[in-house]
């Protein structure tokens, strides 16, 4: 077949390029996908992590003074039941 000067693509030509494109899709949007879903549990994991350390420093110095409360209180009630 001869070709003429500037004349562009075969219709085969398209056909095949067509077809690599979307082979390289079908392969290409299931990764990105996952990659996403990771992207957003590892985002998610780190905020609830972070929730979660605010959660211990604000509660830790009182649920530390109820701890000592409590003991205290025992240690009261053994010593007046040992004397």
């Amino acid at each position: 077949m001869r070709r003429r000067a500037g004349a562009g693509f075969s219709l085969i030509e398209l056909v095949v390029s067509v077809a690599i494109v979307g082979t390289l899709a079908l392969v290409a949007v299931p990764l990105l996908e996952t990659t996403m879903k990771r992207q957003k549990e590892s985002e998610l994991r780190a905020a609830a992590q972070m929730i979660m350390q605010d959660v211990i420093n604000d509660f830790t110095p009182h649920i530390e003074n109820e701890i000592k409360r409590r003991l205290d209180a025992r240690i009261e009630r053994l010593i007046k039941r040992s004397e």
